[in-house]
Parts: structure tokens; sequence; C-alpha cells
């Protein structure tokens, strides 16, 4: 997914990705780090039924994958997974930004999966407490806003 994302962002000029990615990572860092919530879509906002019912593993793998892993049809809760594909495109070069953008997406579809499996399997041997979740989720949202803050600064010296 990340990887035709990337090289189609790859032809917009550089001043222009850099001020977007300046102001993504501040529009989404500073909520994140505050602890602050920026509203998240409905309950509507999810990958539709008839895309998986019916398919076999592998489809309903490939359309979560393509769907889920980048919250393109559902809300990642991680804000600056988004700008790998931005970071990607700053090449310059629509090629290798896909192949940047296609191995960042790889990663982050990993890890997300590596999550997922992990949960499952503890909560399915100890279910624990279901607040632990939740304040494991903000640790990592805080972390993330502080990536994005630092990236931020990064942007703005490459800007400006």
């Amino acid at each position: 997914m990340w990887a035709p994302v990337s090289a189609l962002l790859a032809t917009v000029p550089t001043a222009v990705l850099l001020a977007v990615a300046l102001a993504y990572t501040v529009l989404y860092g500073i909520p994140e780090v505050l602890a602050l919530s920026l509203r998240p879509p409905g309950r509507s906002w999810q990958v539709p039924k008839q895309w998986v019912a019916g398919r076999g593993y592998a489809g309903r793998a490939a359309v979560w994958g393509a769907t889920l892993g980048p919250g393109i049809m559902t809300r990642n809760p991680v804000a600056g997974t988004w700008l790998f594909p931005m970071l990607a495109a700053l090449s310059g070069d629509p090629a290798t930004a896909a192949l940047v953008g296609a191995a960042a997406g790889a990663l982050h579809g990993l890890g997300r999966a590596g999550g997922v499996l992990r949960q499952s399997g503890r909560l399915a041997t100890e279910p624990g407490d279901p607040f632990e979740t939740v304040i494991r989720l903000m640790h990592w949202r805080t972390i993330d806003g502080l990536l994005l803050a630092a990236a931020a600064g990064l942007l703005a010296g490459a800007l400006f």
C-alpha cells in the first residue's frame, strides 16, 4: 500500500511535501505527547464485511493487511505511521520512494501483526486486566508523539 502512495507523493515538489509533513507532525504530535484526543472516526469507519466474507484465508489476509495495517479503512491509533510514506517520498525519485515505502509498509505490517498475535495469545491464556492494554497503548502513543515532535524539528530545519 505504501509503495504506490510514496511513489505518487515523490512527484510533489519537495518544499510542499516538507510543509505538509511538518504540519502533519505538529497536528498529530502535540495531541499524542499531551495525551489529548483528536476526534476519532465513527464506528462505521471499518473494513466492509462484504470485502472479507466468503474469501479464503489469503484473500482475507490481503484485504485486512492492505486496509487495516496502514489505517485506511480503520483508525490506526499511532499517527506516526503515515509519516513514513511522506519521508520516503522526499527522495524525489518515484522508484526509490516506492522501494522505501514498500519496505516501511512491510515492517509496519509485521509490527502490527506481531502485536495482534502477541496480544491475542496473551488474552487467550491470561485474560488479565483490560486496562493494561489501554495503558500500554497510551504509553506507545506518547512515544509516537515524541518521535513526531523530533521529526517536526528535523522537518522544520530542512524547510527553513
